[in-house]
């Protein structure tokens, strides 16, 4: 191993969420290049300090061989966490293309029974990570070409969830304040397994545009979204009044008046493309 192979592996070992955050600024397809032609133990060491999108967008560009011999190196939990940061179908491949046995444990522990939270949930809502400072995490969701929702959800070391931080907040806030000083830290959380029918009419609606699901060591899953619950409201026919819905209501509202929009164009953050 040369020099510059050795201060590399130290980097990583040594600062793995510096390194994550350096890594996070370069371009998706020389990401890419860096991690197909890196050793699996140095990525070992960043990936669960990065923003889930943006490895999205590396495994999308890596070579599958690679992809697969990666996943193989992981634990299970790193393996299955991984695998949620991919699109579904690129997700599916790879575990297709594992060893049996691992392959076998992995869709055990992937899949959920189709009335739970975990069915219907999103694995790839946008995240920012608690290590970030407010321009930091502004520039960041610049990146990105999706709908900036008014909550983000921030993930720490192993891609536990730390809190959420509104959209607003992030916008008055001094740039150089870390954002896991400004984020909330006490939110309603759901279990993947809670049957989809008991959140229909959950008090957190009130307040959040989407409920983050973790398993029982506190990783983030991903979140169940408010259009997905007022989807599940239609299809039921159910047309009650109660306290949950109405505040779905009134959530969906808010949304209908622009407010993402709004603060989308204060900070310059740009709408998806409609092409």
């Amino acid at each position: 191993m040369n020099t510059d192979s050795i201060l590399i592996q130290r980097f990583l070992q040594n600062h793995s969420q510096r390194a994550a955050k350096i890594l996070e600024d370069l371009d998706p397809a020389k990401l890419a290049d860096f991690f197909t032609n890196s050793p699996n133990e140095w990525l070992l060491e960043v990936i669960s300090h990065m923003n889930s999108q943006r490895m999205s967008e590396v495994f999308e560009k890596m070579k599958q061989e690679r992809l697969v011999s990666l996943i193989e190196s992981m634990d299970m939990a790193h393996a299955v966490s991984s695998l949620r940061m991919m699109k579904q179908d690129l997700g599916e491949t790879i575990q297709n293309k594992l060893s049996i046995e691992k392959s076998a444990s992995l869709k055990k522990l992937l899949e959920y029974p189709d009335d739970s939270v975990g069915a219907y949930m999103d694995v790839q809502i946008l995240t920012l990570t608690d290590n970030l400072t407010v321009k930091e995490a502004l520039a960041s969701l610049k990146r990105h070409k999706e709908q900036v929702p008014p909550q983000l959800f921030v993930t720490g070391e192993g891609r536990k969830l730390s809190g959420a931080i509104s959209l607003s907040d992030l916008i008055q806030r001094d740039p150089a304040r870390e954002i896991r000083s400004l984020m909330k830290t006490s939110l309603p959380t759901l279990s993947p397994e809670t049957p989809v029918q008991s959140v229909l009419s959950h008090q957190g609606w009130q307040d959040y545009y989407a409920l983050p699901v973790m398993d029982h060591s506190a990783l983030f899953l991903g979140a169940i979204r408010l259009e997905t619950i007022r989807s599940l409201l239609f299809q039921t026919g159910d047309k009650g009044e109660d306290g949950g819905q109405m505040a779905v209501a009134a959530l969906g509202e808010l949304y209908q008046l622009g407010l993402a929009g709004l603060l989308r164009s204060a900070t310059g953050l740009k709408s998806p493309s409609k092409e």
